[in-house]
């Protein structure tokens, strides 16, 4: 894996590629099994700084890594294995519990209502299982670093307006 991605520095960005740095949001690769962050992201004061409580990092950066994370493990992410290969690694197990979860979240999201009519039913939930999987990581991650610090630092994190409660 490092052998390739020495060789694919060395070579020009095809037009793909060039557009993709042009975005503001991280995608996921499903045939490299990978993250792209575009460098805009990572700009400081822009999601990332200092000046910025740990809270707000997880909820942003944290959420969107999260969130293309979860990719890796939906309906077609599911189907690829570690090195991009097209070979589907779910046992019968897995997959049906997944297919049971999958129909929840249909249900769940087709209940909602926008300007009083109902959302359209959707088989596919991927992106709906990326958005609810990246919130339920990003706050979990938060939760464990937040344990891990001091009562001091842990003031330090409540935001001005938002100080009843840093969770």
């Amino acid at each position: 894996q490092a052998k390739r991605s020495t060789e694919r520095i060395k070579q020009a960005p095809s037009t793909l590629e060039d557009t993709d740095l042009l975005s503001f949001t991280p995608a996921y690769n499903i045939l490299e099994n990978n993250i792209t962050i575009p460098v805009a992201l990572l700009q400081p004061r822009y999601f990332w700084g200092d000046q910025y409580p740990q809270a707000l990092k997880y909820a942003t950066l944290g959420y969107l890594l999260a969130h293309e994370m979860i990719h890796g493990f939906d309906v077609e992410g599911r189907n690829y294995d570690a090195g991009g290969n097209l070979a589907p690694w779910w046992d019968l197990k897995s997959r049906y519990e997944f297919e049971e979860r999958r129909k929840c979240f249909q249900a769940q999201y087709h209940a909602y209502k926008y300007g009083g009519f109902k959302l359209p039913e959707s088989t596919q939930q991927s992106e709906n299982i990326a958005d609810n999987a990246g919130v339920k990581l990003a706050y979990a991650a938060y939760e464990r670093w937040l344990g891990q610090q001091s009562e001091e630092k842990r003031q330090q994190e409540t935001m001005e307006g938002l100080d009843l409660n840093n969770r």
